[in-house]
């Protein structure tokens, strides 16, 4: 899934870094029988919210593009909104912004949580959550922990995607896209600048080679740049009478910004080869890390949990996970043999599109209906989806706009009829993202919600959810094959994430790593151990939302379906899941909760 507003990771979401984390504009109904007092206190936290959002969406120009069509609709003073790629990532600017105290949160603090609406509470829980995690990462001991260039999503790694899907419907969007690519030198300087800091303080924790041949092919590949071919195109596709003269002014910006960026952290990294103190051992040999662990898990998890109790969490599903296969493997020796073999059979599929209308059928049965699920296809560069190992992905389109929803599919990508292409696209498409989103922007009234809440173990969560879900559709394939497909995957990522915890904070050593994988049934090679430990080392909670998520909803189902017996439905429990948006999982626990009371049978 991509939204396209650059993501610094951990600590940086807070503040003006990224304020788009933090502002909302709430509209819900009053009801006419509420006294004065509440009318008013409902009031006043829509209103704080709308400025909030307006602020927001005011104080950078990426958010504002990425989630609004018309600003007029939102009285968003669009004169306010400087194009640039957002705050300076340089020592000094990031210190005063972290130092700047935070007004509109103190503001908050002084809402009457009781006098709110249900719908405002979410709101209000969703909020507190992430200010909560902001004050924390704010705090002077962990600045210069956060990574700019994570080899998984760094930087370097979202730049190249962000111009090559980017698209202009008039001149000024041509003028302004420009304008951003001429930012890049300047933008890129100030994160080497502050890396440049974290690896004086000893927090320095990067894959250097990894993330080295990622920006060398940037440069190799500058003279048929498949990300200046994408920007050209998007011009050429408006007609203007001087389309010649703007790809002239990019192509300038292209070779005299962008690439001499990606010389640069090319420079840089070949330096920190040479003598840096590169951390290899994880968050928990830094002074704070393991504080700062926290609370990223509870930022990537959306629990309030300890990273002890997620990894206990995911061992014990990791056995329930084991002991389903071997029931399956028990009664299914056929089924078994095949999945070892690795000759899983085709879903019979030839294209994205008959992947997504199948799903779409099919999902009616158990998925509250959605009016507006029109979608396109597109293919992604080739160069792009090379680089980056992409095989498709939902573009969020803006609040407000009538775009069709977008699947973005890597035409080179793996077989189109594989079980594995079948689980992408269901985890981008339909139950997943795409669905997911549609649900959201017709029945969530929330902003915060829709557009700037970044609870990514529920948004990712919910769609590895989607994605087991929709093998049921799959009757053409053995039931029991498809079991065990799905359990050995979930099984293999619970132990990665445990790993993870280890690494982040246990301080596993690599032999240790590679012992607790083989205590956990995974006997690694000596490459694909060190392959696996320097992924999970250089970008730490990476796997969290995803399969932390996962787990988290279906221990909700499960409990669902205790409570109600034969009165549960597959249909209900999903929209109680959907109903409440982009939230932390305590928020998805009360839908849940109200959804089972409200069908349980006397």
């Amino acid at each position: 899934m991509a939204r396209h507003i650059i993501d610094h990771g951990g600590n940086m979401k807070i503040s003006k870094l990224l304020s788009s984390l933090v502002s909302i504009a709430l509209f819900v109904s009053i009801a006419g029988c509420q006294n004065v007092d509440e009318k008013t206190a409902h009031a006043d936290f829509d209103a704080f919210m709308e400025q909030e959002f307006i602020d927001t969406v005011e104080s950078d120009y990426l958010t504002y593009k990425t989630l609004i069509d018309d600003p007029e609709q939102y009285d968003i003073n669009v004169e306010e909104i400087e194009v640039n790629l957002g705050e300076r990532l340089d020592p000094e600017n990031y210190e005063d912004l972290m130092s700047e105290p935070n007004e509109s949160y103190e503001e908050f603090k002084s809402f009457d949580y009781d006098s709110l609406s249900e719908e405002q509470k979410d709101v209000y829980d969703a909020y507190a959550y992430m200010m909560e995690i902001d004050e924390a990462l704010c705090d002077k001991k962990f600045w210069y922990y956060t990574p700019y260039f994570e080899s998984m999503s760094g930087l370097h790694y979202q730049l190249p995607t962000l111009f090559a899907d980017w698209q202009v419907d008039n001149e000024q969007e041509v003028q302004e896209m420009i304008l951003l690519v001429e930012d890049v030198l300047d933008y890129v300087n100030g994160a080497i600048e502050y890396t440049k800091k974290q690896e004086e303080m000893g927090l320095l924790m990067i894959d250097i080679d990894e993330v080295l041949n990622y920006c060398q092919n940037i440069i190799d590949t500058a003279q048929d740049s498949a990300v200046l071919s994408a920007m050209k195109e998007t011009i050429q596709s408006l007609g203007l009478s001087n389309e010649v003269d703007y790809i002239a002014q990019l192509e300038d910006a292209f070779y005299n910004s962008f690439i001499p960026a990606y010389e640069n952290i090319i420079a840089m990294l070949n330096e920190f080869s040479q003598s840096a103190q590169n951390n290899e051992q994880g968050l928990a040999s830094f002074e704070n890390g393991k504080e700062y662990f926290e609370i990223l898990i509870k930022q990537n998890t959306g629990l309030d949990k300890d990273p002890l109790e997620i990894k206990e969490m995911m061992e014990d599903a990791y056995q329930d996970h084991i002991l389903s296969l071997q029931v399956y493997a028990y009664s299914n020796p056929d089924a078994v043999n095949t999945f070892i073999q690795g000759t899983m059979p085709e879903t019979g599929f030839n294209s994205y599109e008959e992947i997504l209308e199948f799903a779409k059928q099919n999902l009616v049965n158990d998925f509250p209906e959605v009016n507006d699920l029109e979608y396109e296809i597109k293919d992604v560069n080739e160069q792009i989806a090379s680089d980056t190992g992409v095989a498709a992905y939902f573009k969020v389109p803006t609040l407000d706009g009538n775009e069709k929803k977008q699947l973005r599919v890597n035409p080179k990508g793996s077989d189109i009829s594989s079980i594995d292409t079948y689980m992408t696209v269901c985890h981008e498409g339909f139950p997943g993202h795409m669905y997911q989103y549609g649900y959201m922007y017709e029945n969530v009234s929330s902003n915060l919600i829709k557009g700037l809440a970044q609870f990514n173990a529920y948004t990712e969560g919910y769609a590895v959810y989607a994605q087991y879900e929709a093998l049921d559709y799959l009757t053409n394939i053995d039931p029991n094959l498809l079991t065990l497909y799905a359990e050995n995957e979930q099984a293999s990522y619970c132990a990665i994430v445990a790993a993870d915890i280890g690494i982040h904070y246990e301080g596993y050593t690599l032999e240790q790593f590679t012992d607790y994988m083989s205590q956990s049934g995974f006997a690694l090679d000596e490459e694909s151990a060190k392959a696996l430990y320097a992924q999970l080392h250089a970008n730490p909670a990476v796997f969290e939302p995803y399969y932390v998520g996962n787990e988290v909803i279906q221990d909700l189902k499960e409990s669902a379906q205790e409570k109600l017996g034969e009165d549960f439905t597959d249909k209900g429990f999903n929209q109680a899941i959907l109903e409440c948006g982009n939230m932390p999982f305590e928020v998805v626990q009360r839908h849940v909760d109200s959804y089972a009371l409200g069908n349980v049978q006397a």
